[in-house]
């Protein structure tokens, strides 16, 4: 099967790639939340009469919600949605738990920018797939490689695509006064961890790629599109070599090191009003 496929992925027309950048979409954020008038209206107007700019994304699932009670013991719950739970911290951040993967976090960021937020500081984990990269480190995004579906609807074709430089630097400035180890590098964002292959981790090192993850790419190219500001730092909570993939460290050391760094990312974003 495997090799009939080989054989017969000839694409002449790929939908992927259409373009259509300038055409308006049916549906919209504005659309679809404010028709219905509910829940989500009622935080979007409690959102832009309070001002608040800027969310923090992190991917958790809800039945995983207590990985971070410290946190959220200093937050208050205001929603919870198909994208997620999510909290306001000091009367002036957002933070937002999502699902994994691109389309989730697509759809998060077109929602939250018709809420009226304009900085996404994206915190998450991802894999080392570069052994020369000392994974005890934090990684702060400086590009990401495309390799997944949803940015193509936004941006046209390219291998890389690169945060806002701006809070990027930000970001790396508040991390030093942190005393943070971190470096600056290329995140593999992929649909399909199931298939990284030894051929397309290969291909990816070559290209600059020292993590995978799910997300990055689409976030990037979503508020390109929209003209927002975007950053993102990860963890590495798992490796991935050409041979062998295994988890790093322990479960409860993993969440420990998630709570800390959602606390940084927090951190980070009040100094935005400032």
């Amino acid at each position: 099967m495997k090799k009939d496929i080989e054989k017969n992925s000839e694409p002449v027309d790929i939908p992927i790639l259409d373009g259509f950048y300038d055409c308006e979409p049916f549906l919209t954020p504005e659309k679809a939340i404010g028709q219905k008038q509910g829940k989500e209206y009622a935080v979007a107007k409690i959102i832009q009469e309070q001002g608040i700019k800027t969310v923090v994304l992190n991917w958790l699932p809800p039945h995983k919600l207590h990985l971070a009670e410290s946190i959220l013991s200093k937050c208050k719950h205001i929603m919870q949605s198909t994208l997620g739970e999510m909290y306001l911290h000091n009367d002036k951040v957002l933070l937002l738990f999502l699902p994994i993967g691109a389309p989730n976090a697509a759809a998060s960021v077109e929602e939250l920018r018709w809420m009226g937020i304009t900085n996404f500081i994206a915190m998450g984990s991802a894999g080392c797939i570069d052994e020369r990269f000392d994974e005890s480190k934090i990684l702060v995004v400086d590009r990401a490689i495309r390799d997944e579906g949803t940015s193509y609807h936004y941006i046209p074709p390219a291998t890389y695509i690169e945060p806002d430089k701006d809070l990027t630097r930000q970001l790396c400035d508040f991390l030093k006064t942190k005393d943070i180890k971190f470096e600056r590098g290329t995140t593999w964002t992929t649909d399909a961890f199931y298939r990284e292959t030894k051929s397309r981790i290969a291909k990816r090192k070559s290209q600059g790629a020292i993590a995978v993850e799910m997300e990055s790419s689409a976030l990037a190219a979503v508020c390109k599109f929209h003209n927002l500001k975007f950053c993102q730092f990860l963890y590495f909570s798992d490796i991935v070599k050409q041979d062998n993939w295994s988890w790093r460290g322990t479960r409860e050391s993993r969440h420990e090191i998630r709570a800390q760094l959602i606390e940084l990312a927090l951190e980070f974003a009040k100094t935005l009003y400032i």
